[in-house]
């Protein structure tokens, strides 16, 4: 910083004594003069004034302690530097809502000062934004829209009180002059002069003040619906605009700094009000401040993507996060929400996810480093960053009216901020019960959760309706369907594969998704399946029973010919093609020697139609990844579809559940075209679907009452976390409070870096989280049936399960797991981690591929240059052993961000 004149020396002393609240043990205080420094001391020590002097000053071209001198930046002036003694004990420190004190304080309003900090009776939500013109004043009328909503549903009045505090350019205020029946003939600047020179000793008293000024707004009540509104204007002449004669900083300099909050508290409690809304001044204005830095304020910062407002909102929100910063990490419950406004609907997703990073990154460089930050704290989006639609309907505001009338989406947004105010605790008796035993619901969650977390445990008249399902009858009712599903590991393959061959015909199977709607039937024939499935479980039995040529079928020799083939030699894809069809069709062919291509097969079964069921081809082919000849055969079996379809008048269907990674191995060229013709039929657990199969387990398992009115299969999104929040509530912690969003969280914790996550993760956390809480002897949460420590603590079995599992699944996976348990130096467990942690020796990086494709590594690419790129997902994090290195955070959740941004609109 150049020293170009005093105040800047005042200042870096400032910032280095913390706001002059410490200075070193001899210095009682300081004094600055234009041309001199005043040191208080109570006895002179010239060598402890010079020590602190160079401490603060090391450039010795700018402090020389030999003269005890500062000198300038320009033309050398020197500044002397004296000392005084005196006998006068430190000024005492008042914490006051100023922006100079929160910039030269470390910590804004310590654990004890905090204390004198007056709780309202009404609630305060303040809008600020550091530039104007980002929609800050039609947010502001969109809230009180969505508020009034809500109350109409309930049947409820509400009263709210609005001030216009933006006293340089003041919005709301001329709506109110405009509207029809005006707007009171006072405003917030002779409010101001009012309450400060309020005086006890007479009838002017700040509740005579405050009692006018509620009449006289009152005067002029109006509303939307069932809600009123008062509006406190910033003037009540424009001429009170050019001469402002007591500003809100004024009124913070009293014995009580946060008078001016009190006295608004005190004119909506007069009222009779519920909420007070105020329109903040834009940028960095001592006239916000009071607002801006008070812990009882809900507090929006509204900007667009303009490199102005966004840096603005940078340098406000470095500040802010001073309050209270007592403790470790981040104080979430002191921060602000930011709102990106006036969002193009082609805007980059790039654009928006880097916008967010550069908050976030605001936040944690201003973070202790030195400090360990909680695991169950490294998911959580450290601040609730969301964003609004650019509404070219909302260009030329002039009244309440026009916001009101144009918002659309901009009123639902503000909904979920009013559940937990509006919403009065849910007690119902089948949420949380005392009832024991193994009919509790929390007996029924684990219980169902237990049977359904492995596919031959399944009930085939009982299922989820997914949209793989719901394609069958849609585009195959009049022919039978050719399919190839890709679904990563876990998604569910062999648990869609067992409810279709559970219901022996096609037919049944889709009239049970739509009925009557299909007009062609067919046998399944689960030709190959799972090593998960044995052969005596009662879906194969069922179908024994029921189809007499699935009887006769002899699977073990199936897939011993399939393994003996796979071993004997490298075969060629041409090799391959022919003994899959010879192999399907002797499965079928009833030992007819004459059929030995799929046309004549077809002619074969004109009377009896048949679907193959394909499962299980990972068990079959372990490394496709590197080897040709597994290459060439899934290759083959991927063209049979294309080569049925060719048959005229076809009775043969074909049904491939196949693992997502194994696509790219096989079909090396094209495989995003081949994807694409299948991509209806992909088993991809979005966040949409997780909230669908979370909600479908709770009901059928009996954990909850099912909502007669309601199919999870057809239920919107907000239909869906409406009824979940019976579950889990709708944040871990109180409905009001700023802790993350639950369905958020779970949702982040479950999924990989693609912004997908598994069905059976789902099923196990659900198990997990219920055992938890059932082992847990006493919970304040009557609002739910799991709290949110069972929620966190569920992560950790979940982990080393899937961990466990995979190490069963992957041999490449299992040799690099169980490398790590034996690594001596556990502290090189540290996410993000260098290549050399994957251990290849070969220059194939087997590992690295192979880890890469199971949705294990993910590799940030952005810096190739970075040794440290490699991120490995929750999911696996816990059960692997690896911790996050302090400055990893910001990273995984931008890489976070990315995955999931298109399938959710984050509102923590």
């Amino acid at each position: 910083m150049k020293l170009l004149s005093w105040l800047d020396i005042k200042r870096i002393i400032r910032k280095e004594t913390d706001n002059f609240r410490h200075f070193p043990e001899s210095i009682i205080n300081i004094h600055f003069y234009p041309d001199e420094i005043a040191v208080e001391q109570r006895t002179e020590d010239v060598d402890a004034v010079k020590e602190a002097f160079k401490a603060w000053f090391p450039n010795p071209d700018i402090y020389n302690p030999e003269e005890n001198r500062i000198y300038l930046d320009i033309g050398r002036l020197p500044l002397e530097i004296s000392i005084e003694e005196s006998s006068d004990e430190p000024i005492g420190f008042i914490e006051r809502p100023r922006f100079d004190n929160l910039y030269f304080s470390k910590v804004f309003l310590s654990d004890e000062s905090i204390l004198d900090v007056p709780k309202p009776r009404n609630k305060f939500i303040a809008f600020h934004s550091f530039k104007g013109g980002v929609g800050r004043t039609l947010h502001l009328a969109a809230m009180i829209k969505s508020l009034s909503e809500i109350v109409k549903d309930k049947n409820e009045d509400k009263k709210i009180v609005v001030v216009d505090g933006d006293l340089e350019a003041p919005g709301i205020t001329f709506w109110e002059k405009n509207r029809v029946g005006g707007t009171a003939n006072i405003g917030f600047t002779q409010f101001l002069d009012a309450i400060q020179y309020a005086d006890p000793e007479t009838d002017y008293t700040e509740d005579a003040v405050i009692q006018y000024f509620a009449e006289e707004i009152q005067r002029f009540e109006h509303g939307i619906e069932s809600t009123k509104i008062y509006v406190l204007p910033a003037f009540g002449d424009p001429i009170d605009l050019f001469q402002i004669n007591v500003k809100p900083e004024h009124l913070s300099q009293d014995a009580n700094p946060w008078k001016l909050r009190e006295c608004l508290d005190k004119l909506a409690t007069k009222i009779g009000a519920d909420y007070v809304f105020i329109d903040l001044r834009a940028g960095i204005s001592e006239l916000s401040a009071p607002f801006l830095l008070d812990p009882y304020v809900d507090r929006f910062l509204v900007t667009t993507l303009s490199e102005q407002s966004l840096f603005g909102t940078e340098l406000v929100l470095k500040e802010m996060i001073k309050l209270n910063r007592t403790k470790t990490g981040l104080q979430r419950e002191m921060l602000p929400e930011i709102i990106i406004s006036m969002v193009p609907p082609d805007l980059d997703e790039i654009r928006m996810i880097n916008a967010k990073s550069r908050f976030e990154k605001t936040l944690f460089e201003s973070d202790d480093e030195s400090e360990p930050e909680p695991e169950d704290e490294l998911l959580l989006d450290p601040i609730s960053i969301h964003s609004t639609p650019f509404k070219t309907e909302l260009l030329n505001i002039r009244s309440w009216e026009d916001v009101w009338d144009n918002s659309g989406s901009l009123i639902d947004f503000f909904k979920p901020y009013f559940q937990g105010l509006e919403d009065p605790d849910e007690n119902d008796d089948d949420l949380v019960s005392g009832e024991d035993g193994p009919s509790s619901p929390l007996k029924k969650l684990q219980t169902f959760c237990s049977q359904y977390l492995f596919a031959e445990n399944t009930n085939a008249e009982d299922f989820l309706t997914t949209k793989f399902f719901k394609e069958f009858p849609r585009q195959y009712f009049n022919v039978l369907p050719l399919v190839v599903s890709l679904g990563t590991k876990g998604a569910g393959k062999t648990f869609h594969f067992m409810r279709m061959a559970g219901f022996v015909t096609y037919k049944k199977f889709c009239d049970r998704i739509a009925p009557d709607k299909t007009g062609i039937d067919a046998d399944f024939f689960p030709i190959l399946r799972s090593t998960d499935i044995p052969g005596d479980s009662s879906v194969m039995m069922r179908l024994k029973e029921n189809l007499p040529r699935f009887e006769r079928f002899d699977y073990d020799q199936f897939k011993s010919s399939l393994e003996q083939f796979r071993d004997e030699k490298a075969h060629t894809e041409s090799e391959w093609k022919n003994f899959w069809e010879k192999q399907i069709i002797a499965a079928v062919s009833e030992g007819n020697r004459a059929v030995t291509s799929f046309r004549q097969l077809n002619d074969q079964l004109k009377e009896s139609p048949i679907i193959f069921l394909f499962d299980g081809l990972e068990n079959i082919f372990p490394d496709i990844h590197f080897d040709k000849n597994h290459q060439n055969a899934v290759s083959a079996l991927l063209d049979i579809p294309t080569r049925l379809s060719e048959i005229r008048d076809r009775k043969i269907g074909l049904v491939i559940f196949l693992r997502q990674d194994y696509l790219g191995s096989a079909k090396r060229q094209n495989s995003g075209q081949f994807q694409k013709k299948y991509e209806s039929y992909q088993l991809l657990w979005n966040r949409e679907d997780f909230l669908r199969l979370a909600y479908w387990i709770v009901i059928k398992s009996g954990a909850l009452k099912e909502n007669v009115n309601c199919d999870p299969s057809e239920m919107k999104p907000e239909q869906l976390e409406k009824e979940l929040k019976k579950l889990w509530g709708m944040k871990l912690g109180k409905d009001n409070s700023k802790e993350a969003n639950t369905i958020n969280w779970v949702y982040g914790a479950l999924s990989d870096f693609k912004g997908y996550l598994q069905a059976r993760d789902v099923v196990r956390f659900l198990e997990e989280a219920a055992k938890i809480s059932d082992k847990t002897v006493h919970t304040p949460w009557k609002d739910r049936l799991l709290p949110p420590s069972a929620i966190k603590r569920a992560m950790n079995g979940c982990s080393a399960d899937r961990v466990n599992e995979l190490k069963q699944e992957s041999k490449v996976f299992e040799s690099w797991a169980n490398d790590l348990e034996r690594m001596e130096g556990k502290e090189e467990l540290v996410i993000p981690f260098s290549k050399s942690l994957l251990d290849d020796d070969d220059d194939d990086n087997r590992t690295l591929i192979e880890l890469k494709q199971l949705g294990v590594v993910y590799e940030d690419t952005t810096d190739s240059a970075e040794e440290k790129r490699f991120y490995i997902p929750e999911i696996y994090r816990i059960g692997l052993g690896f911790k996050f290195n302090r400055g990893a955070r910001p990273k995984v959740l931008s890489i976070k961000r990315k995955a999931v941004e298109k399938t959710v609109s984050i509102w923590n």
